[in-house]
């Protein structure tokens, strides 16, 4: 099932990754490649691709630093590798947070400000998750036997 669902996350993350502009510069129609797509707390989704990121489904794109503040005082931002929004309404810790991983560190934003204490080692947040990730997505309870995460590179799943 887990596999499946992943499968399907996959699919769905490609799907989505084929409509939206690669500089600010490009339409809405043109071809591209996501980095990451995640929504925030609000529901709006993100689309990240290199040091752009476009809010919702319409407007031009703005630098993520420009969004994300504190991503490029810590790490020199080119793209993003990964990024999801925890929705865990059993840990209160961690829901409506959006984790965005860069290289071997990883960003918890909590209504668009860094949570004290990021960004830190990945392996310290998700141990056995490995850097450098290409997608990860969060699975609620309600389509997973738990409330997970589930972490994509190259062709492993985690």
């Amino acid at each position: 099932m887990k596999l499946l669902f992943g499968s399907l996350c996959v699919c769905l993350a490609l799907a989505m990754s084929l409509g939206a502009p690669t500089a600010a510069k490009l339409g809405h129609c043109d071809g591209i490649e996501f980095d990451a797509v995640a929504p925030d707390e609000k529901g709006i989704i993100h689309f990240f691709k290199d040091d752009q990121v476009w809010k919702g489904f319409k407007g031009a794109s703005e630098l993520v630093n420009g969004t994300f503040h504190e991503l490029d005082d810590h790490h020199r931002l080119d793209h993003v590798d990964a990024a999801f929004r925890m929705h865990h309404q059993d840990q209160s810790k961690d829901h409506d947070h959006i984790f965005i991983f860069m290289g071997d560190k990883v960003f918890s934003y909590y209504n668009h400000s860094l949570e004290k204490g990021y960004p830190k080692e990945i392996r310290e947040v998700f141990p056995g998750i490995p850097s450098h990730l290409d997608a990860a997505v969060e699975c609620p309870k309600s389509e997973c036997s738990d409330d997970s995460v589930i972490f994509f590179k190259v062709y492993e799943m985690k």
